[in-house]
């Protein structure tokens, strides 16, 4: 869920609408953000400080700030990653808060790192090598 807390009607209703047509979870905005680990919060400098500090999961939130040293400084306080100017273009908020749903772990998959895995080549004899081909296929293989 993107939990949207931010005081100004105009600026919140614009943003709401913009996530609403682009994002498959729901959006609400609210008084009282709470940050569980399935939620995203978009918050203004007012609403994070009502939040407890440290912050669960800092990087699920994107505060909208005024172009203040004191906003930024709370950012910074609170640890979190994405902030956005209030006077910059509201889809550059949304952007911030859909690269925020990526660090939303919602527990129905594993987001460990993931190793690539590399596929096993057959060695290549020297004639394969310079014909670019691999012992099973023939034609144009993978150079390694």
């Amino acid at each position: 869920m993107i939990q949207i807390a931010i005081n100004d009607a105009e600026y919140r209703a614009t943003l709401r609408g913009l996530l609403e047509g682009c994002e498959s979870r729901p959006v609400e905005c609210v008084k009282e953000p709470d940050p569980t680990p399935e939620n995203v919060l978009v918050l203004d400098p007012e609403n994070l400080s009502r939040l407890s500090l440290p912050i669960p999961h800092p990087e699920r939130v994107v505060l909208v700030a005024g172009n203040r040293t004191d906003d930024i400084e709370a950012a910074w306080q609170a640890g979190l990653r994405s902030v956005v100017l209030r006077d910059d273009p509201v889809k550059t908020a949304v952007l911030a808060v859909l690269s925020a749903g990526l660090n939303v772990y919602d527990g129905s998959r594993d987001r460990s790192p993931r190793r690539r895995h590399r596929p096993d080549f057959a060695p290549r004899s020297g004639s394969d090598r310079e014909a670019g081909t691999t012992k099973e296929g023939g034609g144009a293989g993978l150079r390694i």
